[in-house]
């Protein structure tokens, strides 16, 4: 007998390992009801709706010159937007470089010196920080850098014609995030 967790899955029907994407559609595709994550504030989203947010907000992105290759740098809370935002750049096959929300000019001017993000996303404001300023200066640092602020909504357009994700590259390995700590 398979034991089955709360939401249908089983280990014989293994999950996919390689790719983010995948599991995603993975799991969309057994379970599309389940809820796949819940808030503090009662918001929830079950794993079709996730897919189809994901697959939503990347075609805004798109929309916006965001595809393949793409360095996306994020200063998002850890809530629905930061992890639809996750699945967007795994569908677009992003670099993604998820910044604390504690970063202020300093660190945040360093981060784009790095990195030289093609996009930077930030709440308008966050716990009384305006985000939406410290983007403005960043951009003094990397001008060629677009600027989206999410302000309750992240980019949003229909994704037809786009039902697949790009392929993965294939001149070998390539960087998909990029990480900084506060220390």
């Amino acid at each position: 007998m398979n034991a089955q967790d709360d939401a249908g899955w089983t280990p014989a029907s293994a999950a996919p390992t390689a790719d983010l994407w995948a599991l995603i559609e993975w799991r969309s595709s057994r379970t599309p009801d389940a809820t796949f994550l819940s808030t503090a504030d009662g918001r929830s989203l079950t794993f079709q709706a996730y897919r189809n947010a994901c697959r939503r907000a990347a075609a805004g992105l798109a929309a916006g010159g965001v595809g393949p290759g793409s360095v996306v740098a994020w200063q998002l809370p850890t809530e629905l937007d930061a992890t639809v935002l996750i699945g967007a750049g795994t569908w677009l096959r992003t670099v993604q470089v998820p910044l604390l929300t504690s970063y202020r000019q300093r660190e945040l001017a360093g981060v784009v010196r790095q990195t030289r993000p093609d996009v930077l996303v930030v709440p308008r404001t966050w716990r009384g920080n305006d985000h939406a300023a410290l983007a403005s200066q960043a951009q003094l640092v990397e001008p060629a850098m677009g600027v989206v602020v999410v302000d309750g909504k992240l980019p949003d357009a229909d994704p037809a014609g786009r039902d697949r994700p790009p392929p993965p590259s294939t001149d070998g390995p390539h960087t998909q995030w990029g990480f900084y700590t506060s220390g």
